[in-house]
């Protein structure tokens, strides 16, 4: 397009793309520690489901192998290991046991056994929850071995 004899160009100059990126810059530290507290809930919310998978399928592989399964807890690494095999799981960041009502055994270990039947050896709670406060509580039902996740305690 030609205007008084000069050639016209479209797009931005370079203090037009600074200015966006200034706006954008103050618009993603609005909403940075806003999304914190929403990204710890989901972590939150998926280690929970974890642990409730992890504990369905240990009861579903006791009926069907034949042999006892167990789920060994660490109150205090964050953790729990999958027995007989071993492995060793770790909660997400930022994400802790806030109580585990298992009985400890008399070996003093926090373990939860599902025998060839698949009922647990006991029921009880494991609380979990985040650096906000939120907390998510997994329950197991003794004798049928039910496992839920809640928001609310038992």
């Amino acid at each position: 397009m030609v205007f008084c004899g000069k050639q016209s160009e479209s797009g931005l100059t370079l203090l037009e793309v600074m200015f966006i990126l200034i706006v954008l810059g103050i618009l993603g530290l609005i909403a940075a520690p806003r999304i914190e507290p929403v990204l710890a809930r989901q972590r939150l919310a998926s280690d929970a489901q974890k642990i409730c998978w992890t504990l369905r399928d240990n009861r579903e592989r006791s009926i069907a192998s034949g042999s006892p399964q167990s789920v060994e807890f660490f109150l205090y690494g964050s953790s729990y290991r999958l027995l007989p095999n071993g492995t060793l799981c770790q909660l997400s960041g930022g994400i802790s046991y806030d109580f585990i009502s298992i009985p400890k055994n008399e070996h003093n270990r926090i373990l939860l056994s599902y025998n060839i039947l698949g009922t647990p050896s006991q029921g009880g709670t494991i609380a979990l929850k985040n650096n906000f406060g939120d907390k998510k509580y997994i329950v197991i039902t003794p004798v049928i071995g039910r496992v839920r996740v809640s928001d609310t305690p038992p």
